[in-house]
C-alpha cells in the first residue's frame, strides 16, 4: 500500500496489470519462500481487503484509486470515534508535512546574465512538518528538515525556535517522525492539555494522512497519546491543515521572504545577491516566524469540513460559512500590499513585479513530495518489522517483543474475552457486540491471508 500511496501522491500512472507486476518484484526483493500466483483472482481479493477501487482503462492516479467507504461515511466514523473516546476539540491534533522553496524568486525580475539556468532554486528545498489542535488553541513547535549539506551553517546554536533534523534530500522519514512524536509531540501536547485543565491521564489523539513517510498507527502509542489514519487516499478537503493552514504558513513565510529582498533592493543588492546571502538559520527563523502569525481562527476553520460540531456550528446548516473565499481574500490582500510597497521603490527588481508573478511565486511549491521511497527502501522497511526466527532470542526479550502478535493468537484471545464477558453481568450487550466484531474483522485478515499467502506445497 505505501508503494500504491506513493505512485498516487506523485500523480503516477497505476493500474491492477502494475500493482500485479509490482507485486511480484516485492515477493522477490522479499524473499518470500511460500508460492503465491499474483493474478487477476490474487489481485481481486488484494483489492476489496484494502478497499481498491482500479480501472484498468483509466491511468491517471488522481482520480482511479476511491474507496468503498465514502468521505461523507467516514465524517460520520470520525464523530462517533471522538464521542467514543470522550475527546474535546483541546485532545485532538492533526498533522501534515509541506515542502517549501524556502529561497526561490521569480526568475523574471533576476537580470538575464544572472538568471538560473537549472532547477538549481527548486533544489533549495525545505520539508516542514505542522501540527495543532482543533481548538486551534496549541501549535506544537514546527519540525523542518533541511538538506545535510546546509548543516554546517547550524553548528553550535543553542537557541532554536523549531525542531531540525536533516538528510541528504530533505525528506521526512519514517525515524524522523517517530523521534517527533516520542520526544516532542507527546510532551508538548499533554503540557497543553493539562493547562486546558484535563487531567494527566486524558487521551490525545493525533490524525495522520497517509503520507508514505508515516509510521504505522501501531507504533505511535505513548502516554495514552494515540494516532489513527485518514481513509488512504482521502480528498484533501477532509484534512484539517490542507484547509488552509499550510498554505497561510507558507503565505506569510514568503511574503515576509519578497519584503525583505524588495528592502535590500532598494539598497542596491541585486535580487540574486540577495538570495546567495540568505542561509538556512534565516529561513528558519522565517518559517517559525511565519507560523506564529498563523490565527487561532484559520487553525479552527481547517476542521469544519471533518468535525463541524468543533466550530460549534450546524452541520445541517442552510448557509455554510465560505472559509476558502476568506483564505483567497487574504491572500490577495497580501499580493496588493506587497505590489503597493513594491510601486514605492525606484530598484528594477521592484519595477518588474506584478500581481500574477506574485501568486506564481507563492504557489509554486504546491503539491510538492515531502517523502519519496525506492521500492528497495520499502522492501527494507516491511523486512525490519519482520522478527528473523533463525536468530537466538531469550526468552525475556520475546515477552518484551510479544507486542507483534500473530492473527491466530489474536483470534484465540478473541474467543476468550467474549467467552469470559458472556458471564460477567457488569459487561454490557454493546461490549459484547464490539468484541465480536473485533473477531470478526480478526477472521476476514487470517482469510485474506491464507489466500494470499498459501502455505508451500511438500
Amino acid at each position: 500500500m505505501q508503494w500504491i500511496q506513493q505512485r498516487c501522491s506523485e500523480n503516477l500512472p497505476l493500474t491492477p496489470t502494475l500493482i500485479i507486476t509490482q507485486a511480484k518484484i516485492f515477493h522477490e526483493q522479499l524473499g518470500i519462500t511460500a508460492l503465491c500466483e499474483y493474478s487477476s483472482d490474487w489481485y481481486g481479493k488484494f483489492q476489496e481487503h484494502h478497499g481498491l477501487h482500479i480501472s484498468a482503462a483509466n491511468s491517471n492516479s488522481e482520480n482511479i484509486l476511491s474507496f468503498h467507504k465514502s468521505s461523507a461515511t467516514y465524517v460520520d466514523e470520525f464523530k462517533q470515534l471522538v464521542a467514543d473516546e470522550q475527546l474535546s476539540a483541546e485532545q485532538v491534533y492533526n498533522v501534515s508535512a509541506t515542502s517549501l522553496f524556502w529561497k526561490y524568486i521569480p526568475q523574471k525580475i533576476v537580470s538575464a546574465p544572472q538568471r538560473s539556468t537549472s532547477n538549481e532554486d527548486f533544489e533549495e528545498r525545505l520539508t516542514v512538518l505542522v501540527c495543532s489542535n482543533a481548538a486551534g488553541t496549541h501549535k506544537t513547535r514546527l519540525l523542518v528538515v533541511s538538506k545535510s549539506k546546509d548543516s554546517h551553517l547550524l553548528k553550535d546554536v543553542n537557541i532554536f525556535p523549531v525542531i531540525h533534523a536533516d538528510n541528504e534530500q530533505a525528506w521526512i522519514t519514517k525515524s524522523i517522525f517517530q523521534e517527533w512524536f516520542e520526544n516532542h509531540f507527546v510532551h508538548e501536547a499533554r503540557a497543553h492539555c493539562r493547562s486546558a485543565g484535563l487531567s494527566n491521564e486524558a487521551k490525545i489523539m493525533l490524525i495522520l494522512d497517509n503520507c508514505s513517510a508515516n509510521p504505522s498507527a501501531d507504533t505511535l502509542t505513548k502516554d495514552n497519546v494515540f494516532a489513527v489514519h485518514l481513509p488512504p487516499n482521502c480528498p484533501s478537503w477532509v484534512q484539517p491543515l490542507n484547509q488552509g493552514v499550510l498554505s497561510s504558513l507558507k503565505l506569510f513565510y514568503k511574503a515576509e521572504f519578497l519584503r525583505k529582498m524588495l528592502v535590500e533592493c532598494g539598497t542596491g543588492v541585486t535580487a540574486k545577491e540577495f538570495q546567495s546571502n540568505f542561509n538556512i538559520r534565516d529561513a528558519i527563523w522565517s518559517i517559525a516566524e511565519a507560523w506564529n502569525k498563523v490565527d487561532a481562527e484559520t487553525l479552527m476553520h481547517g476542521w469544519y469540513h471533518l468535525w463541524p460540531s468543533s466550530l460549534f456550528m450546524d452541520e445541517g446548516m442552510e448557509h455554510k460559512p465560505d472559509f476558502i473565499g476568506l483564505r483567497l481574500i487574504k491572500e490577495k490582500q497580501i499580493v496588493a500590499e506587497l505590489m503597493d510597497y513594491a510601486k514605492c521603490l525606484p530598484c528594477p527588481e521592484a519595477q518588474l513585479l506584478n500581481d500574477d508573478m506574485i501568486q506564481d511565486y507563492i504557489r509554486a511549491d504546491n503539491d510538492v513530495p515531502v517523502a519519496s521511497f525506492t521500492d528497495s527502501e520499502m522492501c527494507s522497511f516491511v523486512k525490519n518489522e519482520i522478527p528473523d526466527n533463525d536468530n537466538d532470542v531469550s526468552e525475556d526479550k520475546v515477552a518484551a517483543e510479544d507486542i507483534i502478535m500473530s492473527v491466530d493468537r489474536m483470534i484465540s484471545l478473541a474467543e476468550d474475552l467474549i467467552h469470559g464477558m458472556e458471564r460477567r453481568s457488569f459487561i454490557s450487550e454493546q461490549q459484547i457486540t464490539s468484541a465480536y466484531k473485533i473477531k470478526v474483522h480478526l477472521l476476514k485478515e487470517k482469510q485474506f491471508q491464507d489466500a494470499s499467502y498459501p502455505e508451500p506445497h511438500h
